[in-house]
C-alpha cells in the first residue's frame, strides 16, 4: 500500500530530483530491505570482531574460494615445470598475511608476473589448455577459468622501469607517464544529449599497446634489472603504485588454504603501498565479482567435483 500511494503522489511531482528523493525515502523495495540487513550486518561484524578473527566464509562462496585455490595450486605446478615466476599479489596476499588463506569475504585470486614471465606463461597456456576444461581471456590482464563456473585466478604483468627511481619527481614522472600511456587506449568519453556521458573501452592490440609503453613511458629505452615496477598499462585496474624490486625480490613462501605459495619479499610494506592500513576493515565486506547467478545447480556440482579431482593427474594430463 505504501509503494502505491508513494507512485502516486509522485505521478504529480514534476522534479524529477525530488521525485527520486520522495521514493528512496519512503518506498520500501525487497531490494532496500536485503541491503539494508547487509549493512546491519557489516557493522555488527565490524563492532563484535577483530579483522583478523573473523569467521570463514560458509555455503557457496566457501565453496568457490576453495576451487579457486585449487586451481591456483595447479598454477603453481604448471610455473615450477617450467621455469616460471609468480607472486601473490593484491587481495590474495592480503589474505594470506592476515587470514593464512582467502579474506573472508574475497571470491577471486590474484597473482603476479614480470613481463617476460607472463607472455612465456600466455604462449604456455595457450597450447596446455587447448580443449580442456579449463579456459582463460587475455584483455587488461590474464584470467583462467575452470569451465563456466566462478573460478579463475587472474594474472596481472608487471614491468620494470629504465632505471632505478631516486626521486619523489621520478616517481611522478612514472605516474603521469602510465597514466597518459593509458588514456590513449583504455577508454573515450563521449558526449550524449550535451548532458550525459559514457565511456567506452577502445580496442587495441597487444603490440599497440607495448609500442605506447615503449615510447611514451620507458622514453624507447629498455628495461633495467633493477629498474622499479609498475602494473602493466595494458591494465586498467586502480593500481598506480610503484614497488622496488627488493620489495618483490627474492619471493619468500606464504601459506594460503593450506598451500604454499610463492609472495613478495617484502609484504608488509607492498600492502601497506597500496592498502594503507591493512589491519582495518574496508568499508564494504561482501564479494564484488560474483553474485547469486552463479551459483546455479551445475556450477555448484562442476566446483564440488574439481575439488575431488588429483592436481597432479590433471597436471600430466596437461603436459601429455
Amino acid at each position: 500500500m505504501r509503494k502505491l500511494i508513494v507512485k502516486f503522489i509522485c505521478a504529480f511531482i514534476p522534479n524529477k530530483k525530488l521525485r527520486h528523493k520522495i521514493r528512496d525515502k519512503y518506498s520500501y523495495s525487497y531490494k532496500t530491505i536485503l541491503l539494508s540487513k547487509l549493512n546491519y550486518i557489516e557493522n555488527l561484524i565490524k563492532a563484535t570482531h577483530d579483522i583478523t578473527n573473523v569467521p570463514v566464509a560458509k555455503g557457496n562462496i566457501r565453496l568457490q574460494q576453495l576451487a579457486s585455490a585449487k586451481l591456483l595450486d595447479l598454477i603453481n605446478s604448471i610455473c615450477d615445470k617450467h621455469n616460471i615466476t609468480y607472486w601473490i599479489h593484491y587481495g590474495t596476499l592480503l589474505g594470506s598475511i592476515r587470514h593464512n588463506g582467502f579474506i573472508p569475504w574475497d571470491d577471486d585470486i590474484d597473482i603476479a608476473m614480470q613481463r617476460t614471465d607472463y607472455e612465456k606463461f600466455i604462449k604456455l597456456i595457450t597450447k596446455l589448455l587447448k580443449n580442456t576444461d579449463f579456459h582463460f581471456g587475455v584483455g587488461g590482464f590474464v584470467k583462467i577459468c575452470y569451465k563456466d563456473c566462478p573460478v579463475w585466478v587472474d594474472i596481472f604483468p608487471f614491468d620494470n622501469y629504465y632505471k632505478k627511481i631516486k626521486t619523489k619527481e621520478e616517481t611522478h614522472t612514472l605516474k603521469k607517464d602510465c597514466d597518459t600511456a593509458r588514456s590513449h587506449f583504455h577508454y573515450k568519453v563521449i558526449k550524449k544529449e550535451h548532458k550525459f556521458y559514457e565511456l567506452r573501452q577502445c580496442k587495441k592490440t597487444y603490440e599497440e599497446i607495448r609500442n605506447l609503453s615503449d615510447t611514451i613511458v620507458m622514453k624507447n629505452n629498455p628495461p633495467a634489472k633493477n629498474g622499479d615496477m609498475f602494473l602493466g598499462i595494458d591494465c586498467w585496474v586502480l593500481d598506480n603504485v610503484i614497488y622496488k624490486p627488493e620489495e618483490i625480490f627474492p619471493l619468500k613462501e606464504y601459506e594460503f588454504e593450506g598451500y604454499k605459495f610463492k609472495g613478495p619479499n617484502n609484504y608488509h610494506s607492498v600492502l601497506q603501498k597500496y592498502y594503507g592500513d591493512f589491519y582495518s576493515f574496508p568499508p564494504d565486506i561482501t564479494p564484488i565479482h560474483t553474485n547469486y547467478t552463479h551459483f546455479n545447480v551445475k556450477n555448484i556440482k562442476d566446483m564440488e567435483d574439481f575439488l575431488q579431482l588429483d592436481n597432479k593427474k590433471i597436471l600430466k594430463t596437461l603436459l601429455k
